[in-house]
């Protein structure tokens, strides 16, 4: 947000947020403490930077930011109201939309902290918890002296486990390396002056033969030797990565 004020140059007294999840709504309103880790985190992150009331709903056939996702044309984008001027925008009373149901909807109550007073308030009959052992006495394995040798033993992982795995990708990589006049050149002598001096004169050969006008001539100057020099390390390195 103080990225897009700072492009828009103007002037802002008041600030508002919006969002499809009415989940993360709750999520808002609630201390960081009752919530794991994971999502305390982010929620203490948006709660350090703006408060509650600064955060309204948009139902998700109103929000201009689902248009893109959900794959439309780009001509018809710029036809679009609801990109240009949604109309919960233009409403004088902003929309909070704080639903009861929340309340007891998994999605929500599995990223609270366990507390067994709020069982009731999120619409757990008090018949229930009074009989849940795992609530007042603990789970099973914690009883035992013993940690079991195997927690757990998972024949397909869980549906909310593989979505957070990196892909692994397979690269066969095969190169076909023949031997070049290079090669055949280099092999010629153990000697890399001799090596030089023969690259010197094939390089002269094929330089008088693409410009006749300009034919040199005697004995090799310093420029053919280094030129040939070069060539022969340049060479070299690229077959040593070839093999490595």
């Amino acid at each position: 947000m103080r990225r897009v004020l700072r492009a828009l140059k103007l002037e802002v007294s008041k600030t508002y947020f919006w969002t499809y999840s009415t989940i993360v709504l709750s999520w808002l309103e609630k201390e960081c403490k009752d919530l794991k880790t994971f999502v305390a985190n982010r929620i203490s992150i948006i709660q350090t930077l703006t408060v509650a009331e600064q955060w309204n709903h948009v139902p998700s056939k109103q929000n201009p930011a689902d248009l893109i996702s959900r794959g439309m044309d780009p001509v018809k984008l710029q036809l679009c109201e609801l990109w240009w001027s949604p109309s919960f925008l233009l409403q004088p009373v902003l929309t909070k939309c704080r639903d009861s149901s929340i309340e007891t909807n998994y999605l929500y109550i599995r990223e609270l902290k366990s507390n067994s007073s709020d069982l009731l308030s999120r619409g757990f009959k008090a018949e229930s918890v009074l009989h849940n052992e795992g609530l007042w006495n603990g789970p099973s394995f914690l009883q035992s002296d013993e940690l079991p040798e195997t927690v757990c033993e998972c024949s397909d992982p869980d549906e909310d486990y593989l979505p957070e795995l990196k892909s692994k990708d397979n690269i066969v990589l095969t190169l076909n390396y023949k031997k070049t006049f290079f090669d055949y050149i280099v092999n010629r002598s153990n000697r890399i002056l001799t090596i030089v001096r023969i690259l010197s004169f094939l390089f002269r050969f094929v330089s008088n033969c693409k410009i006749p006008e300009s034919k040199r001539k005697g004995p090799l100057i310093s420029e053919e030797l280094s030129e040939a020099e070069h060539n022969l390390i340049k060479q070299c390195q690229f077959e040593a990565s070839l093999q490595n």
